[in-house]
């Protein structure tokens, strides 16, 4: 197999139809040993490896990984060939989201929630998955006000919510050909800003898991589709809110870049 490979990997850099290879060669060691480094120009990975005399031939005796890094420190955006291949990678390191949850029959919301998120993962080679996230979104929950009359009459009413908020997203991008596929699960809290002029205090964990579809991953801009269950608990008391927790069903459109 080493005889093979060093076989193959010669006819490519010999070749026409292979020009973005070269070969660096170092010093040979007692005529059987020879360092050669090769860079391919179009992903910019480059392998050392380690040729050796044996019989006659040259074979490949060692390789090292590719150096996936930029000068900086940074992930490389790793091409795809076209119309075939399966990897563990996603090319894009920012999203913006656009997002419509429905919330489900009795959930004590009387309307669903809209928001906007902007998301940038990490670029190290530990965390590439994980994601900080701030958001802002709108809803309308039911909630209990007091009157200021003399009665101090108690009535409930549907109250306008503006939240923003922070929050983590893992993601475990796929790329199946053409096809970009990554589930993922979010944690999210946030503050009810109208509770500076009500009586109450609101603020909201949200816990969330879906997936996320497109086509194409080796283009540098990107629209994906996602569908996602969403899970709501509000520090609302019984007696504030007529329900604090809040499932919903959410659709996405996300924009995805580096």
């Amino acid at each position: 197999m080493q005889y093979a490979l060093a076989w193959k990997l010669w006819q490519k850099l010999h070749t026409d139809s292979h020009p973005s290879l070269t070969a660096d060669t170092g010093t040979a060691v007692n005529g059987t040993s020879l360092p050669v480094k090769i860079h391919d120009s179009v992903s910019g990975i480059t392998v050392e490896t380690e040729w050796t005399k044996e019989h006659g031939s040259w074979k490949i005796a060692s390789c090292s990984g590719p150096d996936m890094k930029s000068k900086d420190g940074t992930l490389k955006k790793t091409k795809h060939p076209a119309g075939g291949g399966f990897s563990f990678e996603s090319p894009y390191t920012e999203e913006l989201s656009f997002y419509y949850g429905m919330p489900q029959a009795g959930s004590g919301t009387v309307s669903g929630d809209f928001g906007i998120s902007r998301i940038w993962y990490s670029t190290s080679s530990e965390y590439p998955c994980l994601g900080f996230m701030l958001f802002l979104q709108t809803d309308m929950l039911t909630c209990l006000h007091t009157s200021s009359s003399a009665f101090n009459t108690e009535s409930y009413s549907d109250d306008r919510r503006v939240i923003p908020g922070v929050g983590l997203k893992y993601r475990l991008p796929m790329t199946v050909s053409n096809l970009y596929i990554a589930p993922y699960a979010a944690v999210k809290a946030g503050y009810n800003t109208d509770s500076f002029i009500d009586s109450y205090s609101n603020t909201i964990v949200t816990g969330e898991t879906g997936i996320q579809l497109g086509i194409n991953p080796d283009s540098d801009f990107n629209v994906f589709g996602g569908i996602a269950f969403e899970y709501e608990h509000n520090n609302l008391s019984s007696a504030e809110a007529d329900k604090t927790d809040i499932p919903r069903i959410v659709c996405s459109l996300t924009c995805a870049f580096n």
